[in-house]
């Protein structure tokens, strides 16, 4: 079996991510800045699967020139799914908002993404057994006035995979493309796009869900023949469709 590579493992739907793949035994290259918590992680699956094969990897992906090292380490090894779940947002209104911290989550969120899906997509789009996930969000699939800069984003991020998948399947190509739209979910995402420390899930959102309830729906959705996997804010439970967007040829 390849690798599953997994970006932002170090902390809350990656890790959980992480843990839920390492359970079914999939062998993991596991992606972020924060070294400690990824050896960490690696303990705690090999003690749990002794004979998984774990490669860590602490890299900042917002740098471009890094994911371009990184493209050349994924090179030389053989991968079968590649979850893009690493991001941030950014919260507030636009006019007030830190341009330099703007530019850092698109180059993550978006020009990171798109470099490792094309990259992967090139790669391995006439092998069998091959996907690429990308992490989106409800808000990516409506207009967050709260985050519009971070809506916006993560829109480019399901209609990029949208139209990856819609492409793959026009050539007949095996490889899948799959967008995950999480809706709010109890990890330090929001800390990071409010710039606090206790940002409350319950008194904000009142419904939201673990990382592991999440990990658990990308689970889903890799096992399922659909192209989206999406939240309902209403009901809590994971929608499966092949596409959301209206397409024109």
């Amino acid at each position: 079996m390849g690798y599953t590579v997994i970006t932002g493992a170090s902390s809350g739907i990656g890790y959980a991510t992480a843990k839920e793949f390492a359970k079914k035994d999939h062998n993991l290259i596991l992606v972020a800045r924060n070294q400690e918590k990824l050896i960490e992680l690696k303990k705690q699956l090999l003690k749990e699967k002794p004979n998984l094969k774990v490669i860590t990897k602490s890299i900042d992906l917002s740098n471009i020139n890094l994911v371009h090292e990184f493209i050349t380490f994924l090179e030389t090894e053989d991968l079968d799914l590649l979850i893009n779940n690493a991001g941030f947002g950014d919260a507030g209104e636009m006019l007030n908002s830190d341009i330099s911290k703007i530019e850092k989550m698109l180059d993550l969120d978006v020009k990171t993404l798109v470099t490792l899906s094309l990259w992967f997509a090139k790669k391995y789009s006439n092998q069998i057994d091959k996907q690429i996930i990308n992490v989106s969000s409800t808000a990516g699939y409506d207009i967050n006035t709260r985050a519009v800069l971070y809506s916006a984003s993560k829109n480019f991020v399901a209609t990029f995979t949208e139209g990856l998948a819609l492409e793959l399947k026009k050539a007949k190509f095996p490889l899948q493309a799959k967008v995950i739209a999480p809706y709010a979910t109890s990890t330090n995402f929001a800390n990071v796009s409010l710039d606090t420390r206790n940002f409350s899930y319950e008194k904000n959102y009142g419904k939201y869900h673990t990382p592991e309830q999440m990990a658990s729906f990308i689970v889903q959705l890799y096992k399922s023949t659909s192209v989206v996997g999406k939240i309902n804010a209403e009901t809590m439970e994971l929608e499966l469709s092949d596409t959301l967007l209206n397409w024109h040829a």
